[in-house]
């Protein structure tokens, strides 16, 4: 799994990979996450304190 870090403030990780899907965190600039794949639509599946979740691509940068 590779490390990806947040590029904007207050990215939500989501239960689903949709606007729509409930924020269940919410990451500050410059977090590290766990990056696990992209899954298309704009959208990544990530891994943060055990949790699987989603967010959006284009913040994310995957080291």
């Amino acid at each position: 799994m590779k490390d990806a870090t947040v590029t904007t403030d207050n990215l939500n990780g989501r239960s689903s990979a949709s606007s729509s899907g409930e924020s269940l965190a919410k990451f500050p600039l410059n977090a590290t996450v766990s990056y696990i794949k992209d899954v298309g639509n704009d959208w990544s599946m990530i891994e943060y304190d055990g949790k699987i979740l989603y967010a959006a691509t284009n913040y994310l940068k995957v080291s």
